[in-house]
């Protein structure tokens, strides 16, 4: 007997909740993080700039894609303004700037200075937010930001006659590692402060947190089932393990206990951007069976493995982007099964941050083939 919508619907949720608990399944929970390679799934013409251009056409393909490939999990719409919300940078975009063809591209614009951080500490985030990070976003920014939101919610009204679930791991907020004040500065110069005055960029990052926290809170209370955070730009060829343990992971401690304290069963689902294999010691210490650490295929999942089973910590992604495009359906699948060998049902199978536009069709049925295959 043929299954309802609502009945495909329930067992796609039911694979990550299994995958995080690491509970077995009927088979490897399936995420496809990437908008342009569901679209072109569906439709071969697909083109990053429909994204911008049409919109609406745009979700439909992805849904079609998503439905296709029997995802399990798929991203909120991926309108580009999103992406530098709260950043201060500025974006091109496919179908304006760019072609139709290309992809978003983020600029950073470093306006701030070093006596920006005294300025935040003696006028708080919001002041320094109003006179500094929005002067620098492009001149048709608000406008964008106004889009932004509804077309989540007409993504998310498209989803509901359908058998692909709302999406479940990304309800997102800005940290001071992809925030304005690290953008804002530049990245070297970010790393570099850190040295020099540690306090001063602690305590203006701490009134950042101040700033963004109420709007975390709203999104606890609304009970959701995952909230989404990102770890990125100080993994361990940026900083020491030590000064990642001083600067980086108390945040992502007391995140962690902040999302409990309001709702213990909330799935804590972290972005994780390049090579924290020497972090494994910190990631066992968060919450059980709540929590995905999402990589992006630069951390070495081997190594990581025997830890993070143990405290069923769920691996998500792990596929190197150049291995979707660049490699073979073989390549891509025996690395799936590898995946599957080391993390056992608390894999959720992905690529590394998000599927590259011009990943292989074929690479992406070679991972449906592995997430319903046996090891």
């Amino acid at each position: 007997m043929q299954m309802t919508n609502e009945e495909l619907k329930q067992q796609h949720i039911d694979r990550i909740l299994k995958a995080v608990r690491y509970e077995p399944s009927d088979r490897t929970a399936l995420s496809v993080e990437g908008a342009v390679v569901l679209g072109r799934h569906a439709d071969p013409s697909f083109l990053p700039g429909d994204i911008v251009v049409r919109p609406e056409w745009a979700m439909d393909r992805v849904i079609e894609g998503a439905i296709k490939i029997d995802a399990d999990a798929i991203r909120p719409f991926e309108y580009p303004v999103g992406v530098v919300i709260g950043a201060g940078s500025r974006i091109k975009v496919p179908g304006k700037q760019l072609p139709m063809e290309s992809y978003w591209q983020i600029e950073e614009v470093n306006f701030m200075k070093p006596e920006h951080y005294d300025y935040i500490i003696e006028h708080g985030y919001a002041e320094f937010e109003k006179n500094f990070v929005n002067p620098n976003y492009d001149p048709d920014y608000w406008e964008e930001l106004e889009k932004f939101f509804p077309m989540g919610d007409i993504f998310v009204e498209k989803l509901k006659s359908t058998p692909v679930p709302e999406p479940l791991m990304h309800i997102c907020m800005v940290e001071f590692t992809t925030g304005a004040i690290a953008m804002g500065r530049g990245f070297s110069n970010f790393l570099i402060d850190l040295r020099r005055y540690p306090e001063k960029v602690m305590k203006a990052t701490e009134l950042m947190w101040q700033h963004t926290r109420p709007f975390v809170l709203e999104q606890l209370r609304a009970n959701p089932m995952t909230i989404t955070t990102f770890l990125c730009r100080c993994d361990q060829d940026a900083l020491s393990l030590a000064a990642f343990e001083k600067y980086i992971w108390p945040f992502y401690e007391m995140l962690d206990e902040l999302v409990s304290s309001i709702n213990k069963d909330i799935i804590h689902h972290i972005h994780i951007d390049g090579n924290y294999t020497k972090h494994t010691e910190l990631f066992k210490h968060l919450r059980p069976k709540h929590t995905v650490l999402m990589f992006d295929g630069m951390a070495d999942a081997e190594k990581m493995a025997d830890t993070l089973t143990k405290h069923e910590i769920c691996f998500m992604g792990g596929l190197n982007p150049a291995m979707l495009t660049l490699g073979t359906p073989d390549d891509v699948y025996n690395y799936c099964m590898k995946l599957k060998r080391l993390y056992g049902p608390g894999l959720i199978l992905g690529a590394g941050c998000c599927f590259p536009p011009d990943t292989k069709i074929e690479n992406l049925e070679a991972m449906r083939s592995a997430a319903n295959d046996s090891v």
